[in-house]
């Protein structure tokens, strides 16, 4: 008598798909997370040269004018931030803002005749760096005037 179930056929068996599919799906998972850290770390590099641009003109300023613009705090939502008013256009034609979201903020301090700038990283510099710190706004990153 013929055995029906005996009967090989070629192709894969389902043990063998499931385990190509689960191999797949951790390639991919683990491509992602690193896709995503790289894409963080852009952007902290992004902010970090975006203060380091804001605090070279604002010592220019200082060098021009002979003063800081006239704000205690300053955060990058508001309106003065990019009209002008910050940073005179034929300084830096156009102030730079968080690379990705709106509602993270630079900020501008100014302490007596010399200022900070702060931003949020998403990876903080590590404590003893000189630019940690914890600044207003649930900030991390500081810059202030390079030593003369």
């Amino acid at each position: 008598m013929n055995n029906v179930f005996k009967k090989s056929l070629p192709g894969f068996t389902l043990i063998e798909l499931l385990v190509v599919v689960i191999i797949l799906g951790i390639i991919v998972a683990a491509a992602v997370a690193l896709i995503n850290q790289s894409l963080s770390a852009n952007r902290d590099k992004q902010r970090q040269a975006d203060l380091a641009t804001i605090g070279s003109s604002l010592e220019l300023r200082l060098e021009q004018k002979g003063s800081l613009p006239d704000f205690e705090i300053l955060k990058s939502d508001d309106a003065r931030w990019s009209d002008g008013t910050f940073i005179e256009r034929e300084i830096l034609p156009k102030v730079p803002k968080d690379p990705e979201d709106p509602n993270r903020f630079y900020i501008y301090k100014r302490i007596d005749s010399s200022f900070e700038l702060w931003a949020h990283l998403d990876s903080p510099p590590k404590e003893g760096d000189v630019h940690f710190g914890s600044g207003p706004e649930d900030t991390n990153y500081v810059v202030t005037p390079k030593a003369e």
